[in-house]
């Protein structure tokens, strides 16, 4: 998740992508990562409270909430992409993790990521 822990979260590190676009980018799949078991459902723990606390003082004042949703999507459509690509005939789109991501996400209460949409 590119986190330094020492008992709580002490910094995020992220070289591979570094500069070439908003923090929201990263702030979103910390918040995910932190708040979304492997099987598309909602995890409430330490790590996705810490995440939420890191995504909400360091996103835009303005424009973040915007840029957090549009990465969460943006996020989902390559997973989808990486999904649509695999030969494997016994997956069910019902299966299909992002899926199940898009759709919390879109929820009337904002999803996974309602804390900092507002």
């Amino acid at each position: 998740m590119n986190a330094l822990w020492d008992g709580e979260v002490t910094a995020v590190l992220d070289f591979e992508f570094a500069v070439l676009g908003p923090i929201e980018i990263d702030l979103c799949r910390l918040v995910c990562e932190a708040r979304v078991s492997d099987d598309g459902r909602r995890v409430d723990s330490e790590a996705g409270a810490a995440a939420l606390e890191i995504a909400a003082r360091h996103m835009h004042p303005v424009h973040g909430p915007a840029l957090i949703h549009g990465a969460a999507i943006l996020d989902q459509l390559r997973d989808l992409d990486i999904w649509l690509a695999q030969d494997s005939p016994d997956e069910r789109a019902e299966d299909w993790r992002p899926s199940r991501l898009l759709t919390a996400l879109l929820d009337a209460d904002g999803g996974y990521l309602a804390p900092l949409l507002g």
